[in-house]
């Protein structure tokens, strides 16, 4: 079975490297192009997180894309949730 590409699901938790959900910790890394957004589909919420940061994106079908987009453009645009351990210059 292959592997869904337009997906990647980190560790959840508060403060993953890439910003959390603030309400669970989740991010999934879902992928516009080479625009990268943290995503928590339980809540209905997304971030940007960078752009042309995963070589994965380079190799996504357009489908994948057009799916993505439509699945995240009615998610609301949050402020995520970092670790102080991630954030420059905390203590």
């Amino acid at each position: 079975m292959m592997a869904d590409l337009g997906v990647i699901p980190l560790q959840s938790g508060i403060g993953n490297f890439f910003g959390s959900c603030p309400e669970c910790g989740a991010c999934i890394v879902r992928n516009i192009g080479l625009v990268h957004f943290g995503c928590c589909d339980k809540h209905k919420v997304g971030w940007v997180i960078g752009y042309n940061l995963f070589s994965g994106a380079l190799i996504e079908p357009p489908e994948m894309q057009r799916d993505t987009n439509a699945l995240i453009s009615g998610y609301r645009k949050i402020h995520p949730v970092y670790s102080p351990i991630h954030v420059a210059g905390s203590a």
